[in-house]
C-alpha cells in the first residue's frame, strides 16, 4: 500500500475495515503530516468505534512539533451537533493537555451560546494559563452558564490575576457566589484567605458559608482562620459543624498546631466518624485529643470495623497508652459483642488479629502480651479460633508470644496448647 492509496481508502472506501488498515498503514509508517491529521481528524467522525480508537490513539500520540496542528483540527469537532463527536474531541484535548489552549481559544468568542460555553467549560482541563486573558471577559457574558464556567475555570487554572475580577463578581453576582468562593479557595492567595476571612463573620446564607468554610479548608494555614471558625461553631448545625470541624483540623494541621475540639461539641465528633468520606472520619477520630472517654467507645467500634490500618493502630495505641483502663476493657467487650461483627466468626478474628498486630508494631511487646493475656482469659470466646487466626496473620510472633504466655502460666488452655504442641 502506498500513501496515496492510504489516503484515498481513508476518503472513499465505503468498508471500515479497509479504513483500519489504511490508518494502521500510515501509523506503522510514520507517514505523519498535515493531511494525516486531517485523516485522522474525519475518521473520529467515524460510526465504527474500532476506526474511532485508532484515529484517536494517533492524535493523542504525535510528535510535539504536530500537536498544536492536530489540536487546532480536532477543536473544529466541538462545533459537531452529534455529541459523542462533541465528547470525543473534548477528550482528546484534554488528553493532549497544555497545547489544547491554544486550540479552542478561538471558540470562547464563538457567537452560539452552546460552543462557547463547551469551550470555557473545557479551558480549565488543559493547565494551560496563558487561557486565562481570554477568559475575563466572559465573566460578564450574557449567558449564566458561561460566566460559571469561566469562573470555574479560573478557579481550576489557580489563576492568581483574576481574584480581583472574581471578588468583583462576588458581590455582583449572588446567585453564583458558592462557585465563586469555591474558585477563590481553589487559587488561594493572602488577599482571598483575607477576604474569606472577612465574610466568613459577614456572610448569612448557610450555602455561602458551607462554601466558605471549604474553600478555607483549601488554602488557609492561620490560627486566626480556626479562630474565627471556632467562634461561629456554636451558631451552626450539625451538618454545617461536621464540615467546619474537618476544616478545623486540616487548617489547624497546615498552621502547625494540634485541634481538639471543644468537650461540650464531642458529639460532632461522633457524628463526623459515621461519615462516608474517610477525611472527616479522621477529622472526628483525631479531633477527640490524645484520650478517649466512654462516650467515645461506640464510635471507635465503628471506626475499627472500618479495617483501617492507622486508624486502628491509632485507636489501639490511644487505648493503651492515654486512656483509663476501664475505658479500653469497656472498648474490647463492645467490639467483641457488635452486632456487625459475629465473635466467634473467622471475620471477626481477622480483625482482633489486625487490631493486635497493629499495637504490636506501633507499641511495646508488653503491651501486646497485654492486650493478647487480656482477650484470651477474661472473654467467652473460641480460643483456638482466635490462635490459629493470629498464626495464619503472623506464625512466627504469635508462637512466640503464645509459647512464652503459657510458659509463665499468664494463659492456660488445654486446646490451645495441645494445638501448638502438634503445629
Amino acid at each position: 500500500m502506498t500513501f496515496e492509496q492510504a489516503e484515498n481508502t481513508i476518503l472513499k472506501s465505503h468498508s471500515n475495515d479497509d479504513k483500519i488498515i489504511a490508518l494502521n498503514y500510515l501509523i506503522d509508517n510514520e507517514k505523519i503530516n498535515d493531511q494525516v491529521l486531517s485523516l485522522a481528524v474525519e475518521c473520529l467522525k467515524a460510526n465504527d468505534d474500532r476506526l474511532k480508537d485508532l484515529a484517536f490513539r494517533l492524535l493523542a500520540n504525535v510528535g510535539e512539533e504536530f500537536k498544536l496542528d492536530a489540536m487546532v483540527k480536532v477543536a473544529v469537532l466541538m462545533t459537531s451537533n452529534d455529541i459523542v463527536t462533541r465528547n470525543l474531541a473534548g477528550e482528546l484535548l484534554v488528553t493532549v493537555g497544555y497545547v489544547s489552549g491554544f486550540a479552542i481559544s478561538p471558540y470562547l468568542k464563538d457567537k452560539d451560546d452552546q460552543i462557547r460555553q463547551y469551550a470555557t467549560e473545557m479551558s480549565g482541563r488543559f493547565g494551560n494559563t496563558d487561557i486565562c486573558p481570554a477568559l475575563y471577559p466572559l465573566l460578564e457574558d450574557i449567558d449564566i452558564n458561561i460566566r460559571s464556567c469561566a469562573i470555574e475555570s479560573l478557579g481550576s487554572l489557580k489563576d492568581s490575576n483574576s481574584v480581583e475580577f472574581l471578588i468583583e463578581k462576588y458581590h455582583q453576582d449572588e446567585e453564583l457566589r458558592p462557585i465563586i468562593i469555591e474558585s477563590l479557595g481553589k487559587i488561594g492567595s493572602y488577599q482571598v484567605i483575607e477576604f474569606l476571612y472577612t465574610q466568613l463573620s459577614n456572610e448569612e446564607d448557610i450555602f455561602n458559608i458551607i462554601a466558605i468554610i471549604d474553600a478555607l479548608s483549601l488554602c488557609a494555614d492561620s490560627i486566626d482562620v480556626v479562630k474565627a471558625i471556632n467562634n461561629q461553631f456554636e451558631n451552626y448545625d450539625l451538618e454545617v459543624q461536621i464540615i467546619a470541624l474537618k476544616a478545623l483540623y486540616v487548617v489547624s494541621s497546615r498552621a502547625g498546631v494540634e485541634y481538639h475540639i471543644d468537650p461540650m461539641f464531642r458529639y460532632v465528633a461522633h457524628k463526623a466518624i459515621t461519615d462516608q468520606d474517610p477525611d472527616v472520619r479522621a477529622a472526628g477520630l483525631l479531633s477527640m485529643g490524645p484520650k478517649f472517654i466512654m462516650d467515645d467507645i461506640p464510635f471507635l467500634v465503628i471506626l475499627t470495623i472500618y479495617k483501617e490500618l492507622q486508624v486502628q493502630e491509632h485507636v489501639a495505641s490511644t487505648l493503651l497508652y492515654n486512656s483509663e483502663d476501664k475505658v479500653f476493657i469497656e472498648f474490647i467487650k463492645k467490639l467483641l459483642y457488635n452486632k456487625l461483627v459475629n465473635f466467634n466468626s473467622v471475620e471477626f478474628f481477622t480483625l482482633v488479629a489486625e487490631i493486635l498486630f497493629s499495637v504490636y508494631h506501633s507499641s511495646e511487646d508488653i503491651i501486646f502480651s497485654k492486650l493478647f493475656t487480656f482477650l484470651f482469659n477474661d472473654f467467652d470466646i473460641n480460643k483456638e479460633m482466635l490462635v490459629r487466626t493470629l498464626v495464619d496473620v503472623n506464625p512466627d510472633l504469635i508462637s512466640e508470644v503464645v509459647n512464652k504466655l503459657l510458659a509463665e502460666e499468664k494463659i492456660s488452655s488445654f486446646a490451645v496448647e495441645e494445638y501448638f504442641n502438634q503445629n
